[in-house]
């Protein structure tokens, strides 16, 4: 016979636990925004620790104070095996040609010297606002 008095939603509890449980980030800048799970990659990815806060610093000189960077998983609907990426998304008020030159500078300034540390985790996109 059951405890009437437990009457627990616990898929809800168990991911209000896990959001909670979540230790801080050490390192990431405070202003990075969090999207769909991107925090438990960081988790299970620390190398990419390392790379993310100075692209942010980097994606920052090249498209202005202004833009909004959040980082986001994806996962493929379409693939077999779970194969999440997280992306470092530029949210930016910028049109499309001064984007593409934003995107140009930050590429050539030092993300292709340098995505290497991210190990093939990490990939950066614009989003227009």
């Amino acid at each position: 016979m059951g405890c009437p008095c437990l009457d627990l939603d616990v898929p809800r509890l168990a991911k209000t636990l896990r959001r909670e449980a979540l230790p801080p980030v050490p390192r990431l800048p405070e202003a990075l925004s969090y999207r769909r799970g991107a925090r438990d990659l960081l988790l299970r990815w620390p190398e990419l620790r390392e790379v993310i806060p100075e692209a942010y610093e980097r994606v920052t000189e090249a498209f202005g104070s202004s833009a909004q960077i959040v980082l986001d998983r994806y996962d493929d609907p379409e693939a077999e095996e779970e194969n999440p990426i997280l992306y470092l998304v530029v949210r930016t008020e910028l049109e499309a040609d001064g984007a593409r030159q934003a995107m140009n500078r930050f590429d050539e300034d030092w993300w292709l010297a340098n995505e290497t540390g991210a190990e093939g985790h990490l990939y950066v996109s614009v989003e227009f606002l």
